[in-house]
């Protein structure tokens, strides 16, 4: 269970995620059973910006505030500008134990600058952005990709063999397109093509929010790892039950209905996120609070009664008093 030199407890991963993987999710996550926690992306040419305008330091505090327990921790980096990629990893690396590159990126923005899944559509600028990388980077180095860009772009196992050449660790596969973003079935079969095709461990992204699912893309993708990104947004716990299953290697059962959770579950990785968030975090959003809360609610059989009240609540105290409220059964 490992990427290059980075021994790992299980195949089980948070993924990174805009705007969710504060330091106290990110802790949440490590806490319930995640090997690895990625950052949300770090745009390259933003850190440069802070590091300009604040020092190296509180440039790293304020966009990745990294914490001693959250090791191992992978940090995620975007951006094509290649000086200035090679100038974050000199400040990033050395409180990184994995550093991995996005070019499944879809968002309007990052495709304006030439990068993440813009890359893919131009593979020659992507293979001398990797060549770079390779030689700034010591620690493991992965990247992550989709498919390809549309249905009739899809080359995904073109570039795998390429990045294996260059040097690249791992990759991390969401077998959808950027024109599919985050709708339709993951390509699992794609995936199975890249395993069979690299010598290189493969990290599965997509489609998979339960341990039954765990199990089928291990049997159908023979992936190395898998990534949990939707699936822990509102439930951190889903690494409880991965890691249940990976110690047992019994087949688990399809679950039959999504409202099959735990109240007391989601109330104590509610309450123990807003401890962390409280203990850990530089800031005090409560905007970005409202958003976690929401989430952890999201199936909840009273969501539309207590919707509208945690986005009127106040202050912390309130949002944890609302989410007393919160039950969850099986219909």
């Amino acid at each position: 269970m490992r990427i290059k030199n980075l021994e790992l407890d299980n195949p089980f991963f948070l993924a990174p995620m805009e705007a969710v993987n504060c330091t106290s999710f990110r802790l949440l996550c490590k806490k319930r059973g995640a090997s690895l926690v990625f950052t949300d992306m770090v745009d390259a040419d933003i850190f440069m910006e802070k590091v300009s305008e604040l020092g190296k330091e509180k440039a790293i505090k304020l966009l990745i505030n990294p914490h001693p327990e959250e090791k191992p921790l992978a940090i995620q980096l975007g951006g094509a500008n290649i000086e200035t990629l090679k100038k974050t990893i000199a400040i990033i690396e050395p409180i990184a134990d994995l550093i991995d590159y996005n070019i499944g990126c879809p968002l309007p923005y990052m495709l304006g600058k030439k990068g993440g899944c813009y890359l893919m559509k131009h593979p020659d600028q992507l293979y001398k952005i990797i060549k770079e990388l390779r030689i700034a980077i010591t620690k493991p180095f992965t990247v992550k990709m989709r498919s390809g860009w549309d249905k009739n772009s899809i080359n995904a196992l073109k570039i795998a063999k390429e990045l294996e050449i260059l040097g690249v660790d791992a990759l991390t596969i969401h077998a959808r397109t950027r024109v599919q973003k985050y709708q339709d079935k993951s390509d699992w079969p794609l995936v199975r093509k890249i395993k069979e095709s690299v010598n290189i461990p493969i990290i599965l992204s997509g489609d998979v929010t339960n341990s039954y699912l765990a199990h089928m893309a291990f049997a159908h993708t023979k992936c190395d790892f898998i990534m949990i990104g939707r699936g822990a947004k509102n439930n951190p716990s889903i690494f409880v039950d991965l890691n249940n299953y990976w110690k047992t290697k019994k087949q688990p059962i399809k679950p039959t209905n999504i409202y099959d959770k735990k109240t007391d579950m989601v109330k104590r990785d509610f309450k123990y996120f807003i401890e962390l968030y409280e203990r850990v975090e530089n800031r005090n959003n409560l905007s970005e609070l409202k958003d976690h809360t929401l989430w952890f609610a999201r199936e909840c059989q009273n969501n539309k009664e207590l919707t509208q009240k945690f986005l009127l609540a106040k202050n912390k105290v309130q949002l944890h008093k609302l989410f007393n409220k919160v039950y969850f059964r099986i219909k």
